[in-house]
């Protein structure tokens, strides 16, 4: 990004200014990212959270649905995108012991933007999943707030115009996250206020470009 560069035999000479998030010829993959790469892993992760859904029959579960917005991070990003984002996704998650809570969550997201230079149309959406631990902290007239972390996947596609080539990949990160379960008047059901933090990071060209961000979305939760 923000250089000269040759793509697949063409020359896309431009000003260093035009900035293009991703190319795949100069994209630098971590061993975690090459793991993720494989075959295979996604559902493996599912089947674990299956398994610990069975191996606690017992034990509360629940599902829901959020939106919100995410705020980057990363100034090349907000250029190029902006800083906000809508987004939307799904959540499950099982209670363990000891106050923890395993959790499985799906979220997507599209920004439209712009290249600097010639104003030309760009859109980047990320299908990412997190599966990580809550743990409760205490509950005060019915409210139950939390702490989180775990792990996060992206799964990322920059559509650019017709001159450059798109590009899509994946990569791995972490998150952190805080946020309290609000009781509703219908049993069963809670407001889920979440804050969370994402940290994944590439690597095109000399610098890194962070992906992540801060998430604040506002959920249903129904635990059966």
């Amino acid at each position: 990004m923000l250089r000269v560069m040759k793509a697949h035999g063409l020359n896309l000479s431009r000003p260093k200014s035009e900035n293009i998030v991703f190319h795949e010829d100069v994209l630098s993959q971590t061993p975690m990212e090459k793991l993720l790469n494989k075959k295979g892993l996604g559902p493996l992760l599912l089947l674990v959270l299956v398994m610990a859904l069975f191996s606690h029959a017992y034990s509360a579960v629940n599902i829901g649905v959020h939106t919100g917005f995410k705020f980057a991070t990363d100034t090349l990003y907000k250029e190029v995108y902006g800083s906000s984002s809508p987004i939307f996704g799904v959540i499950a998650g099982i209670d363990l012991f000891w106050k923890l809570q395993l959790i499985g969550e799906y979220n997507y997201q599209k920004d439209k933007g712009s290249l600097t230079i010639s104003g030309e149309e760009t859109i980047y959406t990320n299908s990412s999943w997190n599966i990580g631990l809550r743990a409760w902290i205490f509950t005060v007239i019915k409210n139950n707030p939390y702490v989180g972390a775990g792990v996060t996947g992206y799964s990322y596609h920059e559509d650019l115009p017709e001159r450059f080539k798109d590009f899509k990949d994946k990569t791995l990160g972490f998150y952190l996250e805080i946020g309290n379960y609000f009781p509703i008047v219908v049993k069963k059901l809670y407001l889920d206020l979440n804050f969370k933090y994402e940290k994944v990071d590439v690597q095109p060209f000399d610098d890194k470009i962070s992906l992540g961000g801060v998430k604040t979305t506002l959920g249903i939760r129904y635990y059966f």
